[in-house]
């Protein structure tokens, strides 16, 4: 082992070594940034208020605490425009020294101009990245800051992206793009893959408090992101408030549910020691309802069905994560370390069905992550950025399962005679597992004029041990399975004619080495098998754009891609998966078509966004069941197609609708199967995979209700998921039906001084459907909840 560290430390210098050379990925365009502050007369911030710099296409909006940060180019003095809602417009001539972290102050007086004749037109982030070659999606997530939603609920409501869940608050879910799901999709946090960070800290659990938007790349994935993704990756920007700030927020609602979570920064001069922390409280009983839980005679025959309240399935997560650096330094733009510490129970309802009922068995995920990271622009020469972060990542997961309990669903129970067996297993268990995971993202680009060439290097090696004193047999794990995967990646860009039409060429490596331990257990003479595995392989892709006119763009992608299993997949859980040590290597080609149309008139505002996709899967990896246990195996050869389409019609802020729907069809392609017979489910549907669904988001701003500065806002949100087979179709009357489900959520927001006092109403589901995402595992129903939020 202390061999494989030494490997490993080697590689990471020769890396840093490289990179001093090298160049960063996302790169922003040379020249100074101009940061500053919008405020009204009497000093409160003004959020969403237009900066633009005169002369050129440059512009953004302020965030919700009146903040904007402005790349000015390479001229030594420049104008911007400022204007709002309610306010006069504002001419600022800036010059060079007035740059950094509170470069400028920018005070509004206010108008008697009617609201509805200022025209907001400058283009958002998000939108600026949705422009870009690649089928993405992006997000901008500061108009939900007072919002009770998690991560995962924003990205529900992207075209194409589709997430189910398996309960309430805290329980497994399956994020899916474009039919490819799990594993498939890479998600990442400012960059940084978050493959190993566990339960604890994954994005059901995130409030949106702590992220400025979302990013769903769609089949094609950049260099920068450097990672083996075969479907797709998501892409989580936190917030990066270029002043000091604190954001507190606490929300209660059904089902004994509290969620609790505080951000915020504290930075000593402009140039000088910075403090960033945040933090989050989720806990919920989870005690909703459930209904049709088949009851049996002694012979186990169905004689009927009856309803039950869940009585074993709370959550409770917590996350603390703070940094200690320095920004915009002589020697770094950005120079952090940080710690990262996570924690979350999660009692165990049942099993795969309803039928069998747990009262004591749990899971237990801990989470200890220190990092570092660092940032320069302009490294040496101008244009050259090296952005660099590595981290160690300690996981210990538990599985406890001691009782000999045997319940039923009115939470009674009686003891079983055989004291040896669990409740959901044929003996006890208190088994756990330590991961151990050391990760290196190193980018780099150089961008001069229209050019510009990026180079990624991701290195991720991952460790698993496990312990189990119940058990009397050879104990998963006992011996470390390790993998260890690196992905290289190198891109080059050229814009033509004005950034009308711009082209990414990139090319991948993937590298992937395993030692995974099989354990014989049931084979009358336990043992323990060593398997080792090797894949070295290149992939490619391209990407191209162009802007036909100023509202109508073309876009299309391509992408010859590797995803390489990872430890749950190959290794189990050690509770309900069990190790697949064979599973190969998926592969797919991927391709994107799309068009994208903006037209604004005056103070209306059409979006209109429509994407083709295609995918040539090979040796896809997906969860069968295997009796009571699952196990994940290779699919040999299918193909996936379909199209999404959304269309946004805003009226500036005060009406917002957005209507998006997604068809996709995906056709198994093995002839044989892997005794070498024809397969009977050739060219069938793949099942237990959603194929149609959609959203329809409405939002109403109304400004200066009652008192000046507040804001009292309606959202309304609707999902449609189409009923889908559990079984392939070609299996006749079994194949059992995911029913289809249209629920629909509803927030009341009112916010009071520019959003530093911030009150929420709301409901989910609100008609109180029945809801499902799998297989009668139904969902909550109707659920209240009140929030109140207050950010400096």
């Amino acid at each position: 082992m202390l061999k494989k560290y030494n490997e490993y430390i080697n590689s990471w210098i020769q890396v840093i070594l490289y990179l001093v050379i090298s160049y960063h990925s996302d790169a922003q365009n040379p020249g100074a940034t101009i940061n500053g502050i919008v405020t009204d007369t009497s000093g409160l911030p003004i959020s969403y208020a237009t900066v633009a710099l005169k002369g050129t296409e440059k512009g953004t909006l302020t965030n919700e605490s009146g903040l904007f940060s402005l790349n000015r180019g390479t001229e030594e003095v420049c104008i911007i425009c400022v204007q709002s809602m309610g306010f006069e417009k504002a001419t600022v001539k800036v010059t060079g020294k007035q740059t950094g972290t509170n470069g400028i102050v920018i005070v509004l007086k206010s108008s008697n101009i009617k609201l509805d004749e200022i025209i907001v037109s400058a283009k958002s982030e998000s939108f600026k990245i949705r422009e870009k070659a690649f089928n993405v999606a992006a997000m901008d997530v500061n108009k939900l800051q007072n919002s009770n939603l998690n991560v995962n609920n924003v990205l529900g409501r992207v075209p194409g992206v589709n997430i189910r869940e398996e309960g309430g608050l805290g329980s497994d879910f399956k994020f899916s793009v474009n039919g490819l799901s799990g594993k498939q999709v890479k998600f990442f946090m400012d960059g940084v893959p978050m493959d190993q960070y566990g339960s604890s800290f994954s994005i059901n659990n995130i409030p949106v408090n702590m992220i400025e938007r979302v990013e769903v790349y769609k089949g094609v994935v950049p260099v920068w992101l450097g990672s083996d993704a075969l479907g797709g990756a998501v892409n989580i920007v936190t917030r990066k408030n270029t002043d000091n700030f604190l954001d507190a927020s606490y929300s209660l609602g059904s089902f004994n549910t509290h969620k609790a979570s505080v951000n915020g920064k504290y930075t000593i001069g402009e140039r000088g020691l910075s403090v960033q922390s945040a933090a989050y409280y989720n806990y919920s009983d989870n005690n909703y309802q459930v209904d049709d839980i088949e009851t049996h005679d002694e012979l186990g025959n169905v004689i009927g069905t009856t309803s039950a309240t869940r009585f074993h399935d709370s959550y409770r997560s917590v996350m603390f994560q703070t940094k200690l650096g320095f920004e915009n330094m002589l020697f770094a733009d950005k120079f952090f370390i940080g710690l990262t510490l996570a924690g979350n129970r999660n009692n165990i309802q049942h099993g795969l069905s309803l039928e069998r009922v747990f009262g004591q068995v749990h899971t237990r995920d801990n989470l200890f992550k220190p990092m570092f990271e660092f940032r320069k622009t302009d490294l040496f020469i101008k244009g050259l950025t090296l952005n660099s972060y590595a981290s160690y990542i300690g996981g210990l997961y538990e599985v406890i399962d001691t009782s000999s309990r045997e319940y039923s669903w009115d939470g009674s129970y009686s003891i079983r005679n055989n004291q040896n067996i669990g409740e959901s297993d044929w003996h006890k268990s208190l088994f756990s597992f330590n991961d151990e995971t050391f990760l290196t993202v190193n980018n780099a680009s150089y961008k001069v004029k229209s050019h510009e060439i990026a180079l990624n290097h991701t290195h991720t090696m991952f460790i698993r041990q496990g312990d189990d004193p119940y058990d009397p047999d050879i104990v998963p794990f006992s011996d470390p399975n390790f993998l260890q995967k690196t992905v290289f990646g190198l891109s080059y860009s050229k814009s033509f004619f004005d950034e009308k039409l711009s082209a990414t060429i990139f090319s991948k490596y993937f590298v992937y080495n395993g030692k995974i331990i099989e354990e014989e257990l049931f084979s009358g003479n336990p043992s323990a098998i060593t398997h080792y595995s090797r894949f070295r392989n290149p992939g490619f892709g391209l990407a191209g754009t162009w802007k036909v006119t100023n509202g109508i763009q073309l876009k299309t992608s391509y992408e010859n891609t590797y995803r390489l299993p990872e430890g749950r997949e190959i290794f189990g859980d050690g509770l309900n998966v069990i190790s697949n040590p064979g599973l190969q290597p998926e592969h797919s080609s991927n391709y994107n078509a799309g068009v994208l149309f903006l037209n604004r008139n005056g103070k209306n505002t059409i979006v209109i966004e429509s994407n083709y996709f295609f995918r040539d899967a090979e040796n896809l990896i997906r969860l069968a069941a295997t009796g009571a246990k699952s196990e994940f195996v290779n699919l040999a050869n299918a193909n996936i197609q379909g199209i999404e389409s959304e269309i946004t019609i805003r009226r500036n802020e005060t009406l917002q609708l957005t209507v998006n729907g997604t068809f996709q069809n995906l056709i198994n392609k093995t002839k044989v199967d892997e005794n070498g017979k024809s397969n009977h489910t050739y060219l069938d549907r793949l099942p237990n995979i959603p194929y149609f669904f959609g959203n329809l988001i409405l939002g109403i701003l109304i400004h200066d209700l009652i008192n000046s500065h507040d804001k009292f806002q309606i959202n309304w949100y609707s999902r449609y998921v189409h009923e889908f087979y559990l079984q392939w179709p070609a299996h006749g009357e079994s194949k059992s039906t995911i029913p289809t489900q249209f629920i629909h959520t509803v927030e009341l927001n009112y916010s009071l001084r520019n959003e530093t006092y911030n009150f929420v109403l709301g409901a989910s589901n609100l008609l109180d459907s029945k809801a499902y995402d799998n297989f009668r595992i139904q969902k909550p129903g109707r659920a209240v909840y009140i929030k109140f939020r207050y950010f400096i």
